[in-house]
């Protein structure tokens, strides 16, 4: 060894300096790493105690208190995702401290739980497994139905689904069976046995955040029994940029004016006051709801929640906090209609980035013959049903409420829509109307929280589809919008794709019909 050294030293002397300081480097390098590791556990062990000693009132703690609390548990899921070698068992403890209802050992998929160390020699990361997760009970069993219909008949789509429910008493086991015989890769998650509910009261909307934590799929996409897809639900990972940066991708609502729209955005803007945060870029610069034009963010009948991402794990359990059943009677609901807001909002109160479609929810409508529009006066009749474009803004990605031309009225049967209107980006639409520049004014005189001054509301709205949500009625047969240039009719491709939507669920409609005369005899 010692001639070998020699030799080399010999024919080139300045190795000689690399022999040296080799050693001196690696200890320099070790001690590097020591000294990170216990920075590290130094950082760790802040946080535990910053959530363990933060002031909360357990019973029934404000939205700013438990956002700074999850950013904490959002930070420390992170660093033990990193740090392998750290004693999972106190983020465990930590997360069950505030979730109580939140148990590690009953969800099929926890991040760091399930953690898979990269294989150095793949250069591409593994890409988590995709699945989708619907709530079903007994009363939306037809909307599910066509739902998957769709997506395994006329879509081809090979995403796994899991049907969540809160015991038999909400989906009853003659009703699963049917739902099981209609695809192979159909699996149920009863929630009642995995969360407890005399803690959280599942019900209702309040059932989709935790069906949203207790899927096993590191992406989740959380969808409503009665939305409908045009073209396959995994494509947005590929096409939407926003959801691949943050893990996240909302749909936002209809464009409209509501009651207690102001009192939405007041409450959103004091909890990021008392938790010392300041409103997103997204709040300031894409979101007419928090300029004060609109009184509804989100439609959240589609989510999609990378939960791969340890802080979006946190984040999910933050959003199911703001749905147990104290909470939502005395705060959720009774500021917000039901979950929608909830999973932004989650996201918004803790700094943990987001990202939106860039449009407010379009509309579909089915233009009249010129016989016709003698009749009813009207060009077209409109659908309230919300419509969500695809990324490239080239035809409708997915739609609320059904298949049905108007599901406030089953009675008009089954869609015939042939146009659909897409209004510009909201974006576009604050940098070029007066939204750009509204005054700011405090919530109230003791306050350093403010909010803009909405103004001329009517140029800012115009820009979007209208809808007159007080009477549908009216509203389908007016149909009223801004520009009558923005309707688009929608491609033959599609329509035929429509046509074959509505077959299939014509088809699992009737079938399911003989089975519950049957289940009743």
């Amino acid at each position: 060894m010692f001639s070998m050294l020699t030799s080399v030293v010999r024919k080139r002397p300045s190795s000689i300096l690399l022999v040296l300081f080799l050693p001196l480097i690696t200890l320099f390098y070790f001690r590097y790493l020591v000294a990170q590791q216990h920075k590290t556990e130094r950082l760790v062990t802040d946080l535990h105690s910053y959530v363990a000693e933060y002031p909360l009132d357990v019973a029934l703690p404000d939205f700013a208190s438990v956002a700074n609390q999850v950013a904490a548990l959002s930070q420390l899921a992170g660093l033990y995702m990193r740090e392998q070698t750290l004693d999972r068992s106190r983020l465990k403890e930590s997360l069950a401290h505030l979730f109580p209802w939140w148990n590690e050992d009953k969800l099929a998929y926890v991040p760091w739980k399930h953690q898979k160390r990269q294989k150095p020699w793949l250069k591409e990361k593994e890409v988590p497994k995709t699945g989708i997760v619907v709530c079903v009970g007994d009363g939306n069993v037809e909307d599910a139905l066509f739902l998957i219909t769709n997506l395994k008949k006329v879509l081809k789509n090979e995403l796994p689904i899991e049907i969540a429910y809160a015991g038999d008493s909400d989906l009853s086991p003659h009703t699963r069976t049917f739902l099981r015989a209609t695809s192979k890769d159909i699996h149920f998650l009863d929630l009642s046995k995995i969360f407890d509910n005399s803690l959280i009261g599942l019900k209702g909307w309040a059932t989709k955040p935790f069906a949203l934590i207790a899927s096993r799929f590191p992406r989740t996409i959380l969808v409503d029994a009665d939305a409908v897809f045009f073209s396959a639900p995994e494509r947005a990972w590929d096409d939407y940029e926003g959801l691949r940066d943050t893990g996240t991708l909302f749909f936002h609502d209809r464009a409209v004016t509501m009651d207690n729209s102001e009192n939405r955005r007041r409450f959103v803007a004091e909890q990021l006051g008392k938790a010392g945060r300041a409103p997103s870029a997204h709040l300031n610069s894409s979101s007419l709801f928090y300029k004060g034009y609109i009184g509804e963010e989100a439609d959240s009948a589609v989510v999609y929640f990378d939960k791969s991402r340890p802080e979006l794990y946190v984040t999910a359990l933050f959003a199911a906090w703001m749905n147990v059943q104290d909470v939502r009677d005395a705060i959720t609901w009774d500021t917000f209609w039901g979950d929608k807001e909830s999973y932004w909002l989650a996201a918004e109160l803790t700094g943990i980035p987001y990202a939106f479609e860039p449009w407010q929810a379009a509309r579909f409508s089915e233009a009249l013959s010129k016989q016709e529009q003698e009749v009813f006066k009207t060009p077209r009749i409109c659908s309230p049903h919300m419509v969500h474009s695809d990324a490239a803004d080239d035809e409708p990605f997915w739609t609320n409420m059904g298949i049905w031309q108007n599901k406030e009225d089953k009675s008009l049967g089954f869609a015939n829509w042939t146009h659909w209107y897409l209004g510009a980006p909201i974006k576009q639409t604050i940098q070029t109307t007066i939204a750009s520049n509204l005054t700011l004014e405090p919530v109230a005189d003791d306050s350093n929280v403010t909010l803009s001054v909405p103004k001329n509301a009517t140029e800012v709205l115009a820009t979007q589809a209208a809808w007159y949500w007080r009477d549908w009625t009216e509203d389908a047969r007016g149909c009223p919008q801004h520009d009558e240039s923005r309707w688009r009719p929608l491609s033959r491709e599609f329509l035929d794709r429509l046509r074959c939507i509505i077959a299939e669920a014509e088809n699992i409609r009737y079938a399911w019909t003989r089975k519950k005369i049957e289940m009743n005899n």
